[in-house]
């Protein structure tokens, strides 16, 4: 977590009040392989000072100084052009971020059309229609001269400067998958996921999430990754679940690392005859998973638990994988909120890495390490589902006491 994060209680339908943050941790994901390692498209940064990709850059920040606007002039903005959307689909018209390159505004409505604006104008310069109704989000993404981008069933690449066919490649297995989201673009490769669903079905059953890492140039496969852990047998019951996918462009690192962000199961709240989830009983992995990393150190760089004043309040952590923590990385406690009630559930391995303050329960499925100089309150059990230990070099641990 790059940043400082405050999760705040929230009221829940159970007599106990519950802060959850779920997040189970999928296997790192190959990088494409390519001479240059995590390396955007050469133009983004001839336009930084535009909008060059969906969040901005690799790292998904959606953040730049290279901009005049400011609080003090972000008063002064007036509208110097619009651009009308002929036609929406059941879901809306558009659900997209704009990316601005070169002089051109690139977007893509919710009926898949492509559209190339002249940015000082809002001019049209070419449209690809393609009139294929998505649920969304969706969008498109630029490199090497050529616009990527999804419809419902296919990723695609157009000529950037014509907006003509290059090439495209079916993404969907069946009529419950989709694809809703825009690409991310790096080291030559296009990175798309469908979803379980589209306009006409959604979580309807045998929808599969996979991400694929296809070929910038050609769209050739060169890897893809199935959300679900036991892919197409869909937690047992491919009748009536499914799961899994991305809806949003994945980050990734100067190392070439992918890190994905994979959305729920389901159905979400069981049916009828398979109440609570009961259809796919155990962890639902990679299902509602994110990589959970605390950085260290400094007070950008801890993670804030906020009770907000309740005594009750309870915080949950589910992990997939790994949890790690940075050197001098601090867990807080404000608002009353109580160690005794902070649950950290890790699939395999914790890692509290050197001067790290830790607050709260860990219950790793294998081992916990806790590294010189840290300091925990809270309680530290390895090997809940396997053969596992729990190894504490020249740390305190203090069993809480609420």
């Amino acid at each position: 977590m790059p940043s400082t994060q405050t999760l705040r209680r929230r009221s829940a339908p159970t007599a106990a009040r519950v802060v959850a943050a779920t997040a189970a941790v999928a296997p790192a994901l190959p990088a494409g392989r390519a001479s240059a390692v995590g390396q955007p498209p050469p133009e983004w940064a001839g336009n930084a000072g535009a909008w060059p990709a969906h969040n901005y850059d690799l790292a998904n920040t959606r953040a730049t100084t290279q901009t005049p606007i400011n609080s003090q002039t972000v008063a002064r903005l007036k509208v110097k052009w619009t651009f009308a959307f002929k036609g929406a689909s059941g879901f809306g018209a558009f659900s997209s971020t704009p990316i601005s390159l070169n002089g051109t505004v690139y977007l893509q409505d919710l009926n898949s059309n492509v559209y190339a604006l002249d940015r000082t104008t809002g001019q049209v310069k070419w449209q690809h229609v393609f009139n294929k109704p998505s649920v969304g989000p969706n969008g498109v993404a630029f490199g090497d001269g050529r616009i990527y981008g999804a419809t419902s069933t296919d990723a695609f690449a157009l000529d950037a400067q014509t907006g003509n066919t290059l090439w495209t490649r079916r993404l969907t297995r069946n009529t419950h998958e989709g694809v809703d989201m825009t690409p991310q673009v790096f080291d030559g490769t296009v990175l798309m996921s469908t979803v379980p669903g589209n306009i006409s079905n959604f979580y309807a059953g045998n929808g599969d999430g996979i991400v694929w890492a296809l070929d910038a140039a050609t769209g050739g496969v060169k890897w893809k990754f199935n959300t679900i852990a036991d892919g197409a047998k869909l937690f047992g019951n491919p009748n009536v679940n499914s799961g899994g996918g991305l809806w949003y462009p994945p980050s990734v690192d100067s190392r070439g690392r992918v890190f994905i962000s994979v959305a729920n199961p389901a159905p979400l709240y069981g049916t009828k005859t398979f109440p609570n989830g009961s259809s796919r009983p155990g962890p639902g992995l990679y299902t509602n998973s994110s990589s959970v990393l605390i950085q260290g150190s400094g007070p950008g760089n801890n993670v804030t638990l906020d009770a907000q004043g309740d005594p009750d309040a309870i915080f949950i952590f589910q992990m997939g994988s790994t949890l790690t923590t940075g050197a001098g990385a601090q867990v807080i406690l404000a608002g009353g909120a109580k160690t005794g009630n902070i649950f950290w559930q890790v699939g395999t391995s914790a890692t509290l890495n050197t001067t790290t303050i830790f607050k709260g329960n860990i219950l790793a499925s294998v081992t916990i390490t806790v590294d010189t100089g840290s300091v925990v309150e809270g309680r530290l059990l390895g090997g809940s589902n396997s053969d596992g230990s729990v190894t504490i070099n020249g740390s305190t641990v203090t069993v809480p006491t609420a």
